[in-house]
């Protein structure tokens, strides 16, 4: 159990560079985060959501679809 608690409390160190710092800096103050940690984490789940008009189809062209036509292209039902 003592174990499983410090492994918890490890870090990591990531080396940017000084533009992407400043980006970093901005970012933070814009989100509201309190730690780099916290910062990044909130970054993640924005990436891995899906626009609720994409659907995921064909993000590269950046086609928007209502849910409707979406489900007529497709064939899927949500």
């Amino acid at each position: 159990m003592i174990y499983h608690t410090f492994y918890k409390l490890m870090s990591k160190t990531v080396a940017v560079k000084e533009p992407t710092w400043e980006k970093l800096k901005r970012l933070m103050n814009e989100e509201r985060a309190e730690t780099f940690d916290e910062l990044i984490n909130k970054l993640i789940e924005k990436s891995e959501e899906t626009p609720r008009s994409m659907f995921a189809v064909d993000r590269k062209r950046k086609i928007k679809l209502t849910q409707e036509e979406h489900e007529r292209f497709s064939g899927e039902v949500h």
